[in-house]
Parts: structure tokens; C-alpha cells; sequence
């Protein structure tokens, strides 16, 4: 039995956020412990540095007695996800696009802040996950629509070879 515990424990699949309110050296105990307990299992932590830390997806910010989180990107992030033309189900490929979408809006309270997320992800991840216009652009039109702009309304362009 270890003789502190987290005051907050989140796990997610194999990544886990721990809040130790007991000091380093008895969190360094305290993943001695864990892993002594089955022989397999190894935990390695990531400690946090000037109040921030990446969790998955996101960055936990650490402020005061409160924890904020913004949309986290790895520096060797690309915007690259699975290509469309590849063998996965269309509607893996469209969650795909469907989530990323969706994360600014549970994510930020801001609209703006939302807003410019949606527009960043546009760009290259338009052109990296070769997906239909119509799979980015639907998400995009919604969050358009919600802030009041009405498109105009839809073209389509033709693929001609050599000029399109």
C-alpha cells in the first residue's frame, strides 16, 4: 500500500493525469510502487515544467489552484492524418474530419478563439488528408452559419487535366 496518493487521478487508455500534492521525492515512491506492483507494467511520467504540460492533445496549463487547457500540437505535427484515398471505412475517415472539427468547440469557451482554430485546421490538413471539399466544408459551413455569415452558394469545379 503506498503511503500517499494522487489527490486526482484521469486516465485515459494508457496516458494518465495525476495531480501529487506530496512532494517530488514521494511521487518518484509513489511510481516505484506502481510499477513493483505488476512486473509488466512499467508507468514513466512526464513532470510538468513552468506550469504547463501536454496531455494527449492538449496542453494543461496550471494556474493557481486552476487548470486550463488549449489545443496541443506536437513541434513535428504536420497536419497530416489518415490520407483519404486509403482503405479505412469512409466513416472513419470522415470522424476523422468530424472530430477535429468539434474539438475547438468543446475545448475553448471563446468564440473567436474557435473560429481561428477552425480556420487553421482548413489549410493544410485539407490538403494532407486529400478528404471530398464537401467533408472539410461541411463542418466549416456550420461553424460559418453559427456566426451569423451565410454562404453565398455552391460551385463546383470540373477537374481538367493539366489545368485544375
Amino acid at each position: 500500500m503506498a503511503e500517499h496518493k494522487p489527490s486526482l487521478w484521469l486516465r485515459y487508455v494508457d496516458d494518465t493525469c495525476v495531480i501529487w500534492p506530496h512532494g517530488l521525492d514521494s511521487l518518484q515512491e509513489f511510481c516505484y510502487h506502481i510499477n513493483s506492483l505488476i512486473p509488466t507494467f512499467k508507468i514513466t511520467m512526464e513532470i510538468e515544467t513552468d506550469s504547463v504540460n501536454p496531455l494527449l492533445d492538449v496542453l494543461v496549463i496550471r494556474e493557481g489552484n486552476t487548470m486550463n487547457i488549449k489545443i496541443y500540437r506536437k513541434p513535428t505535427h504536420t497536419g497530416c492524418y489518415l490520407h483519404f484515398q486509403s482503405k479505412s471505412p469512409r466513416h472513419v475517415k470522415r470522424g476523422i474530419v468530424q472530430s477535429l472539427y468539434h474539438r475547438p468547440n468543446v475545448i475553448y469557451q471563446e468564440q473567436q478563439v474557435r473560429f481561428d482554430e477552425i480556420v487553421t485546421l482548413t489549410r493544410p490538413t485539407a490538403q494532407c488528408l486529400s478528404h471530398w471539399v464537401f467533408a472539410i466544408n461541411k463542418p466549416k459551413r456550420n461553424v460559418l452559419r453559427k456566426k451569423g455569415v451565410q454562404p453565398l452558394g455552391f460551385i463546383s469545379v470540373p477537374y481538367i487535366r493539366g489545368v485544375s
